[in-house]
Formats: C-alpha cells, sequence, structure tokens
C-alpha cells in the first residue's frame, strides 16, 4: 500500500491470486475517474486496472510497483519546470499545455504524457487536465508500463 496517499485509507491484499489494492478516497474527481476506466485497462492504458467500484467512495485497483529512480527524477524535473511556466503564465494551464510549449522533456515522460492526454479526453470528465494530480509520487509501474496510481 502507498503511504504518501494523504487523503486515502488503502491496505493491499491477493483477490484471485492477485496483489490488489482497496483505496478510499473522499475526492469526487478521482472516484468519478475510477468509475469510468473499472475493467477497461484495455482502453485507459495509463491508469492503473481498476476492478470494481462500490457507489461510494472505494475503488479496489491492482497493485503497483515503484517508479525507476531515473525516471523519478525526470517527472519532478518536468514538473519544476512546470511551475514555473504556470507562474509565467498566470492563470490555470495544464501540463499538456506545458508539452506544447517545451523542448526539454525526457522523451520517456513526453511519450506517457501523450497516451495520458488521450486517455483523460475520452473520458470527457471536464477540467481534469486542470485537476490532475500528476507527480512522480502518484505514478508506477503495471505490467511493465508506467500508470497514474492517484489523480
Amino acid at each position: 500500500c502507498l503511504s504518501d496517499w494523504s487523503s486515502d485509507v488503502c491496505s493491499s491484499d491477493l483477490i484471485d491470486g492477485e496483489d490488489k489494492v482497496f483505496k478510499i478516497t473522499k475526492e469526487q474527481d478521482e472516484y468519478a475517474v475510477a468509475t469510468q476506466i473499472v475493467n477497461q485497462y484495455d482502453k485507459f492504458t495509463t491508469f492503473i486496472p481498476v476492478y470494481y467500484v462500490d457507489g461510494n467512495n472505494m475503488y479496489i485497483m491492482a497493485n503497483a510497483s515503484d517508479l525507476p529512480v531515473q525516471i523519478k527524477k525526470s517527472i519532478d524535473l518536468f514538473m519544476q519546470d512546470f511551475a514555473d511556466y504556470a507562474r509565467e503564465k498566470g492563470g490555470e494551464v495544464s501540463i499538456f499545455d506545458f508539452i506544447q510549449e517545451t523542448d526539454s522533456i525526457d522523451p520517456v515522460i513526453d511519450n506517457f504524457l501523450n497516451a495520458l492526454k488521450i486517455d483523460i479526453d475520452k473520458l470527457n470528465i471536464p477540467e481534469l487536465d486542470l485537476d490532475l494530480d500528476f507527480k512522480s509520487d502518484n505514478i508506477m509501474i503495471w505490467n511493465g508500463n508506467m500508470v497514474m496510481v492517484d489523480w
């Protein structure tokens, strides 16, 4: 279980022989995403697979592994640059606005963000791109791929 999810209570258990995480959230946008992506990993590949939502505030998702240190550092550097960009623009901008403006981005992060943008557009949740909790602590590795585990 990831202990740095401050607004969440979670635990990890084996269900059907697979390590899964139970997550309780107070964030309505986060739960709305889980509700839309449940049992649709083939459609939303940049999000951790969600297997069950309870209709209230709990869902069950796959457990994932930590990001390699170098990718984590690249995301942290990207987010520092994004923070500077957002301050410069003086308004609400998304990380997707920023990737259109910067040449200084790790290709691995760039590819992931482009795929994430496609998935977010499919969700059609207003302003999710602006509210997305994109940071290195919320991205992990599942089945060999980077996935958002908290959004």
